[in-house]
């Protein structure tokens, strides 16, 4: 599977030729039967050269009166999360990764956290979730990229600032729950993946950037469809189940009268399970949004 894993959850970060790409990336008008409506593609990563952002992307926000994400992300970063998260992630079997992984695999995750220049201890004692997140967040910061710069913490930073009110799709628990309390054999295929994946071009940094600032989504609909083939049970727990616990929100929010402005993880948009094909098949006009206002 050409995209890894943690990059579904960072998603669709990268740095481009300016003249390419789309004046509005990964942004979806909704025109509800009271309101118009915005659905925007997140990246939850992003290197200070993105900015300024699109002007398309101000419009909508600015034209909505509500601003909904995926979760709490101020929560996210508190020092609580961390501690929980680290709590969970503790492996206490001593050799666990190397049993679960294989001697082959055990040691290519060696070769690769001595590649990326990582402490050699990176991996020990932790659960296979979290080394694969790990790997994965660090070699987006190793290239300039920071969750302080993302599409849905610059959103709700303005959002805060200019007093509009803030809504989230799923509690801040479930959302922990995603990685805290996946299963031992999903973790281990999650790590695997990202192993597999370690030297593929489509999946780096730059490359995911570019899909999203070109709005490529024949890129993101490959990628997803691929990894729903490759890795279901992943596909499910990071896409597929939470788009179909969200889709009744998002209806009753897109009949409503206030004009919402909802951004969630880019890859929750594309395939037929996308966000974007669901609300199509329940009537709702929606389109492209590929020209600045």
């Amino acid at each position: 599977m050409r995209l890894r894993i943690a990059a579904m959850l960072c998603l669709w970060l990268i740095g481009v030729n300016a003249a390419a790409q789309s004046p509005a990336p990964f942004l979806w008008k909704i025109d509800g039967p009271q309101a118009t409506h915005y659905l925007l593609g997140s990246v939850h990563l992003l290197p200070p050269s993105i900015y300024p952002l699109p002007s398309a992307l101000d419009h909508a926000y600015t034209a909505s009166d509500v601003v909904v994400l995926e979760t709490d992300i101020e929560a996210i970063g508190s020092a609580d999360v961390a501690r929980r998260t680290l709590q969970a992630a503790i492996d206490p079997t001593a050799g666990g990764l190397r049993a679960a992984l294989g001697a082959r695999a055990y040691a290519q995750l060696g070769q690769l956290i001595e590649a990326r220049g990582l402490p050699p201890t990176l991996c020990d004692r932790v659960k296979a979730w979290f080394c694969a997140m790990t790997l994965e967040v660090m070699l987006y910061q190793q290239n300039g990229f920071s969750p302080a710069l993302g599409i849905d913490q610059h959103y709700a930073d303005r959002a805060r600032n200019d007093g509009k009110p803030l809504r989230w799709l799923e509690p801040l628990e479930d959302h922990l729950a995603l990685l805290t309390q996946m299963p031992d054999a999903a973790g281990t295929a999650y790590l695997l993946a990202t192993l597999d994946n370690a030297n593929e071009d489509e999946a780096d940094p730059a490359t995911l950037l570019r899909a999203w600032q070109n709005s490529d989504t024949a890129f993101m609909r490959e990628q997803t469809e691929q990894m729903r083939r490759e890795h279901p049970q992943a596909y499910a727990r990071l896409l597929g189940d939470r788009n179909r616990a969200w889709l009744p929100q998002l209806i009753t929010l897109f009949e409503a009268s206030t004009p919402a402005l909802v951004i969630v993880g880019a890859a929750h948009l594309s395939g037929d399970e996308g966000l974007v094909a669901q609300l199509t098949r329940r009537d709702f006009r929606i389109q492209s949004v590929m020209q600045s206002p």
